[in-house]
């Protein structure tokens, strides 16, 4: 018998003894437990992600799920995207002690520059007393490269704590074998992964057995969304202007696992209007994303829609008649397309819109749509195939709040934050359990 903690609008309740038993798992608790709590664990997150206010992205995501955690909790990132003015306690560790220059010697060089950049990191640098400082009941490592692997690894065993990784995407698919990764896997206590493929790429890949597992994504609700469903879609989904163009809104970074299909996408609208179709694609994102193809979104008739703050985007996105998702076609960024549900899926069902994916047969985020019921997805490459779906889509008449209803009852009952960060905190407080520092300290010196 253990003492067990539980999460829920109350807050923190009363003491109880219970086992953990995570073959227990449901829909309702996946941790395998409904048992109260006696204290939070403390938790240091180690991630590049900054977990920014205004961050896009797996820092949004951390930000959302971690940001109003209500124990200790401190946050480990890079030096050089540490913020200090957004209420987290937050350490700064190098990003490299190496000069970058020595690359130019060649790509051997570069590895063992990264290499010995990390030995001095994690051996020699202030992480160590980071983590003594701040003496972690459990380790959540978020990676989203190879500094977030050792850095992560590192603090765990100074930690002697319990090890929680979380992968939003399988980026470890798109770059040369990396040792550290499967290591890193193994020896977790326990897994967050952003979707089912994920977790089932990872057993495959590295030969490992999974250990107790959750699926978390980026929690969201509508900005009325403490109000009954049907107040809600009342409320929000306002309809688009029908004097003006088809309007499909992308919102978010533009990488490599975006680009083509966007592309092809901007490719299928312009054709739509050369053939006197009215409608436009308006992207939401970066400067930097929009000015490195900058020609690409001109020529092809692109709306620049600059990039909206998160207070303000749900409003943005209620001006569509289509948010779009996608997921790269090309073979190189198939490990991403096929396991990643993007953040901004969440985002979009609590704005309200119907969904069109464009992207692989079997691409996560698609699946994601499909499952949900959110709108439409085209799994062809060649921009007259992705115009024909629109123009389907737009001949047909579908009742935009059949999908407006369904995407807000998904995020009530499986994505509304109330939901998702009570399970996520119950999950971690239960492998926190295991640890030797959770069980010798007292009471009275957790806070």
């Amino acid at each position: 018998m253990s003492e067990q903690f539980a999460f829920g609008p109350g807050g923190v309740r009363s003491v109880a003894k219970a086992v953990f038993t995570p073959d227990a798992a449901d829909a309702r608790d996946p941790s395998g437990f409904t048992s109260p709590e006696v204290s939070l664990p403390r938790v240091l997150l180690v991630s590049e992600a900054p977990a920014a206010i205004d961050a896009q992205g797996a820092s949004k995501t951390l930000r959302a799920l971690f940001g109003t955690y209500p124990g200790p909790l401190r946050l480990v990132t890079q030096a050089s995207v540490a913020r200090e003015d957004d209420g987290l306690d937050r350490a700064a560790v190098r990003d490299r002690v190496i000069p970058r220059r020595l690359n130019r010697v060649g790509p051997r060089t570069a590895e063992l520059r990264e290499r010995l950049d990390f030995q001095v990191i994690t051996r020699f640098g202030s992480l160590r007393w980071v983590v003594a400082g701040f003496r972690p009941d459990v380790v959540i490592v978020c990676p989203l490269g190879k500094w977030g692997v050792a850095v992560g690894a590192a603090a765990a065993r100074f930690a002697h704590a319990p090890l929680i990784t979380y992968f939003m995407d399988d980026w470890p698919g798109t770059i040369a074998p990396y040792p550290e990764v499967a290591r890193l896997l193994q020896v977790a206590d326990a897994w967050l992964v952003i979707s089912d493929r994920l977790r089932e790429v990872f057993v495959t890949r590295y030969r490992s057995i999974a250990p107790p597992t959750l699926v978390v994504h980026n929690p969201a609700r509508p900005s009325r969304g403490r109000s009954a469903v049907g107040d809600a879609i009342r409320s929000t989904a306002a309809p688009t202007n029908s004097a003006g163009p088809f309007t499909v809104v992308y919102a978010g970074s533009i990488q490599p696992m975006h680009f083509d299909a966007l592309v092809a996408t901007a490719r299928a609208i312009a054709d739509l209007r050369g053939r006197g179709v009215r409608s436009k694609l308006v992207v939401h994102t970066h400067p930097s994303f929009w000015t490195a193809h900058e020609s690409v979104w001109r020529d092809l008739g692109v709306e620049n829609g600059g990039l909206i703050s998160h207070a303000l985007l749900e409003a943005r996105l209620r001006d569509a008649d289509l948010l779009l998702v996608v997921a790269s076609f090309l073979p190189t960024h198939a490990p991403m397309s096929q396991s990643s549900v993007q953040t901004k899926l969440t985002d979009y069902m609590a704005a309200g819109r119907p969904i069109f994916g464009v992207g692989p047969a079997g691409a996560a985020s698609l699946e994601f749509i499909e499952r949900w019921q959110l709108g439409v997805t085209c799994t062809a490459p060649e921009p007259q195939s992705i115009a024909a779906a629109l123009e389907k889509w737009m001949a047909t008449g579908v009742a935009r709040e059949s999908f407006e209803r369904t995407a807000h009852e998904a995020l009530k009952m499986h994505f509304d934050p109330d939901v998702v960060r009570p399970k996520l905190w119950q999950f971690v407080a239960n492998v926190a359990l295991r640890s030797p520092n959770l069980a010798s300290a007292p009471s009275n010196d957790r806070a």
